[in-house]
């Protein structure tokens, strides 16, 4: 009796993907040979057979395939393996600031993906550990200088599909600075006021200087 397990995922993406078996007893077997989409593929080996599919002429969804075990030209096994196309990408969305005042700065966000889920996020090359229960990553940047920086940010779903994109982020660490160019020490500044209630008002020119001394006017 020949017992087969597959250990090929539910969601497979079009690149060439493998399906493995393990059996109980292979003893006898001549060859085994899996067909997909009319494409029969044969195992190099009957020990634990194994295949490499080409699944770039299947369509999005369910699928199957079928996996035939010949001993003396006779098939003596024959069962069905169902698996599923996804092609899509993951959907990341950055949700972190663009602008940085520091050296270090966390890049966080969301990457979902409504088919086989999302496997892993990057960001520059480093883990950004992905949060399956609610769709997180985060990643801690760091020796960043002033100016813009280019972060490539890299998903890849269950199915094997991956997908790099660019975040920009602008680290400014410089104080602002502030000066008031008017009013200026020097000009000349009319200034009208009153000297009782019942009077009309005065106009007085001021002239603003360095002294300690300030002029209040109430």
């Amino acid at each position: 009796i020949i017992n087969f397990e597959t250990t090929i995922a539910s969601y497979v993406s079009t690149a060439n993907n493998s399906i493995e078996f393990e059996s109980s007893d292979f003893t006898g077997i001549d060859r085994v040979v899996l067909i997909v989409g009319g494409v029969e593929y044969e195992s190099i080996s009957e020990i634990n057979p194994s295949f490499t599919i080409d699944a770039g002429g299947l369509f999005n969804g369910n699928n199957f395939g079928v996996v035939n075990a010949y001993k003396d030209g006779l098939i003596i096994y024959s069962t069905r393996v169902d698996f599923k196309i996804d092609n899509s990408y993951a959907q990341v969305d950055v949700t972190s600031n663009m602008y940085s005042n520091s050296s270090t700065h966390t890049i966080e966000g969301t990457a979902t993906n409504a088919s086989s889920g999302v496997e892993s996020v990057m960001v520059e090359g480093l883990d950004a550990s992905y949060q399956l229960f609610d769709d997180t990553f985060s990643r801690i940047i760091t020796g960043l200088t002033e100016g813009s920086h280019d972060i490539s940010i890299t998903s890849k779903t269950i199915a094997g599909v991956s997908k790099s994109e660019v975040e920009t982020i602008i680290v400014d660490m410089t104080n602002p600075t502030i000066e008031a160019s008017y009013p200026s020490v020097g000009n000349n500044y009319q200034v009208a006021y009153k000297v009782g209630a019942n009077n009309e008002p005065t106009k007085a020119t001021f002239v603003l200087n360095s002294s300690i001394n300030p002029i209040y006017i109430d």
